[in-house]
């Protein structure tokens, strides 16, 4: 379950949270260092311009990933270790805000570190977990517009996750995280995680997300 900090109105700084305990909001949530959300300025320029299907990510693109992995704040150390590899092309929004992100893929590459190590030389499945749940999120993240999986729900919150185990995930191995938006309406989306083996290709764990939004005039959160 990801919640972030609503949007101010202006983008300036750098990217960076202050998240020490007198800087810590009435949600929990650590406050950027600047008066402005520098995450949503950066997930609002993502848009900007129309690219090729399939594209290279772009330091904007690293950029929205780590500062989201830095407001959520829950193992968010871990994000470290992954980094984009590769995106589709971001669709306009329509007149209401709202876009269509069906089929959409993004995925990053890494590596297994010794922190992820369950105690026999593999990763821990609840990390394989956090990878479906936070690589998902950040799937639906990248398109928000106020009337879109917008704050104060930004992403949404998750109201099941599948995941299955297929091979042991030995530490130091490299890995792709490959995403897809399977369904994505005005308030649910269904979106898959493949975990697998960068040099053969080979499937260590999969999971299934399914994720609920609410527009903020109908929020009781």
């Amino acid at each position: 379950m990801i919640l972030l900090a609503s949007p101010p109105s202006e983008f300036g700084g750098t990217v960076g949270f202050d998240f020490t305990a007198s800087s810590r909001t009435p949600l929990g949530l650590g406050k950027p260092r600047y008066p402005v959300d520098v995450l949503s300025a950066l997930v609002s320029s993502l848009c900007a311009s129309p690219n090729q299907r399939a594209m290279k990510p772009t330091e904007e693109h690293e950029a929205a990933w780590q500062a989201f992995a830095q407001v959520m704040r829950f193992n968010s150390s871990a994000v470290k270790y992954l980094q984009i590899s590769e995106l589709d092309e971001f669709p306009v929004a329509d007149k209401r805000g709202r876009k269509m992100i069906d089929g959409w893929k993004i995925n990053w590459e890494g590596k297994i570190p010794p922190e992820w190590d369950n105690g026999n030389g593999s990763m821990h499945g609840a990390q394989s977990a956090w990878l479906v749940d936070v690589c998902t999120s950040a799937a639906i993240l990248l398109h928000t517009t106020d009337e879109f999986w917008g704050p104060p729900l930004r992403a949404g919150v998750s109201l099941n996750i599948n995941m299955t185990y297929y091979h042991p995930a030995i530490i130091g191995t490299d890995i792709l995280v490959e995403v897809e938006v399977l369904k994505c309406s005005a308030t649910t989306a269904n979106l898959s995680c493949n975990i697998l083996e960068k040099g053969t290709r080979k499937l260590l764990a999969s999971g299934t997300h399914l994720k609920a939004w609410r527009p903020i005039n109908r929020s009781k959160m």
